[in-house]
């Protein structure tokens, strides 16, 4: 039997003295070791050696195949033989985990902490040969914390970093986020993704949407991130449970139960298909507030396939910016969805909501900076634009209330399903009336051809019968549109008195006030300053009507987003509005979840809408992430009408309010204002006034008000106390790691292809080289091809000329250059350099994590630093002066060993300290180990 010879730098026991040491060569007899400075070399038989490792030594397997590849460096921690073998136990760095080798394919490695101890440099330009070392791993851990270096379109914020290192680094992704609207969403979720992949090899993802955001999110993921999602339904359908791919968008209301007993067995169903694909790495939804489910544990259908997929995952993120809206027990369903194991604690949240920081994580708009630690969003300002009334107007509010007021009698004396049917027709015209006068026009003329017999064929239709009631749709933008109810008249002489209104709204459209004050606004703004105008509206006949008189009265052209357009349609109005359009009309039911900020700062309300929180909703297609000015928000309001006039009220009355606390502190700026706004529209509710204005004027209409706003802020005041210890900014986490740059990786770069055999031809920019690479290279590197010369560049958004090649860490030859200047053989563990812009001495480690059953949750790299007065720092910005450029070489500075080993200990005790300060129940740390240390002497 031929057995394992020890390899070079593997360290055997010489049985006859018992002695150890390290082979240097091997000769016919067996190997030559050498014993230390006392005995220096013998020669060992074959059959006098043993297992010399000890526990503590670094060491690296060698394949004995040359098609494998070495596992990397790992730590000894046992030895125990078998069978006539010895064996070593290995925790390898890079994983975590323990493996058992053949003792004779181990080489020991002088780790960096050795190195410093014997001042013991491998090379004369170890100095750079270490800097570079530190400078891959640094890149490296920014870029797995961060993706910030990968192939993204994006720039990642500090709120969005520290977001996506609290997750990754708390060892679990069950986690509520509760960003503020426009901060980014989709930007977090991309960049945890990257990060979850490169840490934990997270590879099957499902992201639930509302139906008008699969598109976008889809978009966004590719263009953004380089990542390909599909959307179910119009993408791709399944025919068979591994039909499923791996990235999946799907829209809620396609794949939520059919009904309450949908169990999603039958897989012909959407339900069921989707239960029946295999399990997810992680699971996403959008706009969670949308699941819900009440005190008494009744769920939605939407809460029902939330539940069902919690099944079916071992991470489940869910994204909403009002989670708890008042309502302690929806917002503690969504907990328990997220944390289906901390029920108890959640229960308890009244007595000790503290727990709340460790399920959900919150972004305010006002706190958020950019990387300077500018505030990136410069609030809202307000103004509300009064239409006065005309005697036509006045006139109008008469004869609809006449009309409105039999057609509500008539359905209150017939009662029943289709009583209740006509009294909501009376509130969709009240709705109407609210938005235009040309709205409620073409709805009254729709209803007269109706009773007349001349209904269009192929219009929409709503039959009044006995035999369901009729719900009014949230966010219906077509109701002009529709028909209503049967040929019969709903009271006697109703055609007379549709024939009223209609002629009266027609006068008040020769001279329509309101449009005429719109017109006055988008003439000051597009054709005097030049700025584009973003209108919303309710309907689409008042979104045609504003499109119609843009053009007619001042030769401007609009486009339109509404409900009835396709999601491409809706991308090619939001392309041609950020190109040469100057003006878009939106429908809210269009414009949910657009992105629509890039070029614009300005928008009209033409129409107050009855539920006030929409108002925010419209808001917020401006005033998010990438906004660079004061939104400016005109409201355009009237008392032409009962409703009208409390919508008026309400909003008069909530700016007097913010005013208010704006006079008696002075933190209240326009950040400030916006959001304390936008959280009482989010909260009010005057669904009791609109319902009583059926009957004429509201009593105390002023009083009901107030009321309505006190109950808003009490419902603000409480999910503020509830998550007032929730701040991802506040934590920091992520400040240790540094922050670099794309021209941080091109200096590493220039730098490290040098020492790894590869010339580089500079260029007119630092992004900017030709790198040159010798015949052992050539054609390598997939994106080089088989070019010997290849022009590169790292910054993504700089003009680009001819055929450079963009490097990151998606790209081959980085990933090569990082790799080659960390291996031990590099020699990049120890060296002195000496610079006045650096510390005197500084260790890094790398700090390698596990989960509480010994899974690898990835790693991160502490940098600890001595100053001149001997404080200890932890900051991997330490590492920033060795991207300036090359340092010139130091000596080692001449100490007494136990002196070496506090100055070293100190360093990496520091790190332990600061690992541990971090601990986190769901992620432990499973080694911590010594990847370079400089030392600066200028002596």
């Amino acid at each position: 039997m031929t057995k394992l010879t020890p390899i070079v730098d593997c360290w055997i026991e010489d049985t006859r003295s018992n002695r150890i040491g390290h082979v240097v060569r091997h000769d016919d007899q067996g190997v030559v070791a050498n014993f230390g400075p006392e005995i220096g070399e013998r020669q060992v038989p074959e059959g006098s050696w043993g297992c010399g490792f000890r526990q503590g030594f670094i060491v690296q397997d060698v394949p004995l195949s040359a098609v494998r590849r070495t596992l990397g460096l790992g730590t000894v921690v046992a030895t125990r033989a078998i069978a006539d073998s010895y064996l070593v136990a290995v925790q390898i760095h890079e994983t975590g985990q323990t493996r058992w080798f053949p003792f004779e394919r181990l080489a020991r490695i002088m780790d960096p902490r050795l190195q410093y101890l014997r001042s013991e440099e491998r090379f004369e330009d170890s100095g750079e040969r270490t800097a570079l070392n530190l400078m891959s791993h640094a890149l490296r851990t920014w870029n797995e914390a961060t993706g910030a270096l990968e192939r993204l379109d994006v720039d990642p914020l500090p709120h969005q970093i520290n977001l996506v290192h609290r997750i990754v680094g708390s060892g679990t992704s069950n986690w509520l986020i509760a960003d503020d609207v426009g901060l980014g969403k989709t930007i977090e979720v991309g960049l945890l993704l990257g990060a979850l992949e490169r840490k934990q090899n997270v590879r099957r993802v499902l992201v639930i949407v509302p139906s008008g955001l699969t598109k976008q999110w889809k978009t966004e993921m590719q263009t953004k991130f380089n990542r390909s999602f599909k959307i179910y339904g119009r993408d791709f359908e399944v025919e068979q449970p591994e039909d499923w791919p791996d990235h999946v968008i799907a829209s809620l209301d396609l794949v939520k139960p059919r009904n309450s007993d949908d169990e999603g067995v039958d897989f012909t169903t959407r339900f069921g298909a989707i239960l029946a694909a295999a399990s997810w790495d992680i699971v996403i939804f959008d706009e969670a507030h949308r699941l819900s489910r009440d005190e008494a544990g009744r769920q939605t259908l939407r809460f029902k396939l939330a539940n069902a997929l919690r099944k079916r995952t071992d991470s489940l993120l869910l994204l909403s910016g009002t989670p708890h809206q008042g309502d302690v027990g929806k917002f503690q369903s969504l907990l328990k969805l997220v944390r289906p194991g901390s029920s108890a604690e959640i229960d308890d949240l009244d007595e000790d909501p503290s727990f709340v920081a460790d399920i959900v994580l919150r972004n305010r708009k006002i706190d958020v900076v950019d990387a300077e630690g500018k505030f990136i969003f410069h609030g809202v300002l307000v103004r509300l634009a009064n239409i006065p009334n005309s005697p036509e107007t006045i006139e109008l509010e008469r004869r609809l209330s006449n009309y409105l007021a039999r057609g509500y009698q008539a359905g209150d004396r017939m009662g029943g399903n289709s009583g209740r049917a006509i009294g909501f027709v009376m509130t969709i015209y009240r709705k109407l009336a609210s938005s235009s006068v040309w709205t409620l026009l073409v709805a009254m003329r729709r209803r007269r051809a109706r009773l007349s017999g001349q209904g269009l064929a192929a219009a929409s239709s709503i039959e009044l019968n006995g035999n369901e009631g009729i719900e009014i749709a949230d966010g219906e933008d077509d109701a002009a549109g529709q028909d209503y109810g049967t040929a019969s008249s709903f009271f006697a002489e109703e055609l007379d008195a549709i024939d009223s209104v209609i002629s009266q709204a027609e006068a008040c459209l020769l001279a329509d006030r309101k449009l005429l004050e719109l017109l006055g606004v988008v003439g000051d703004l597009i054709l005097a300053q030049g700025k584009k105008l973003l209108i919303f509206t309710e309907y689409r006949a008042t979104q045609e009507y504003l499109q119609r008189k843009l053009m007619e009265d001042l030769g401007v052209r609009s486009v339109l987003i509404n409900g009835g357009m396709t999601v491409d349609d809706k991308q090619a109005s939001i392309d041609a509005f950020e190109d040469d359009v100057d003006v878009l009309v939106s429908t809210e039911a269009g414009g949910e979840g657009l992105n629509l900020q890039k070029n614009c700062h300005v928008l009209v309300n033409y129409d107050i809408p009855w539920n006030p929180a929409r108002l925010q909703q419209r808001i917020g297609r401006l005033y998010r992430y990438g906004q660079l000015d004061k939104v400016v928000v005109v409201n355009m309001t009237s008392t032409d009408t009962i409703d009208n006039e409390i919508l008026t009220s309400v909003l008069t009355r909530l700016e007097h309010v913010v005013k208010q606390m704006s006079a008696v502190s002075s933190e209240y700026d326009d950040r400030h204002r916006s959001e304390v706004l936008g959280d009482l529209l989010d909260r009010i509710d005057i669904n009791d006034l609109l319902e009583e204005a059926r009957n004429g004027p509201v009593q105390r209409t002023a009083e009901r008000i107030d009321r309505a706003i006190d109950q808003a802020q009490r419902a603000r005041s409480l999910q503020d106390d509830i998550l007032s210890g929730v701040s991802t900014l506040s934590s920091g986490g992520w400040m240790h790691l540094g922050s670099f740059t794309t021209l941080d990786l091109a200096n590493f770069i220039r730098r490290a292809a040098v020492l790894s055999g590869i010339e580089v031809v500079p260029g007119d920019d630092p992004e900017r080289f030709d790198l040159r690479l010798g015949e052992d290279l050539r054609g390598r590197f997939p994106e080089f091809g088989g070019r010997t010369v290849v022009p590169c560049r790292t910054r993504r958004n700089g003009v680009v000329t001819g055929s450079r090649v963009l490097l990151d860490f998606s790209s081959s030859i980085v990933r090569f250059l990082v790799e080659h200047v960390s291996r031990p053989q590099f020699g990049g563990g120890y060296g002195v350099l000496a610079t006045p812009d650096m510390v005197p001495l500084l260790a890094a480690g790398v700090v390698h994590y596990q989960n509480e059953q010994g899974e690898p949750r990835g790693a991160d790299l502490f940098v600890a630093g001595r100053g001149t007065g001997g404080a200890v720092a932890v900051d991997n910005g330490l590492l920033k002066p060795l991207f300036e450029g090359a340092k010139p070489r130091g000596r080692p500075l001449q100490q007494r060993p136990e002196d070496r080993k506090a100055a070293i200990d100190a360093l990496m005790d520091r790190i332990e300290i600061d690992v541990a300060a971090g601990f986190e129940s769901g992620r432990h740390a499973n080694g911590i180990f010594a990847v370079g240390v400089i030392e600066n002497n200028e002596a």
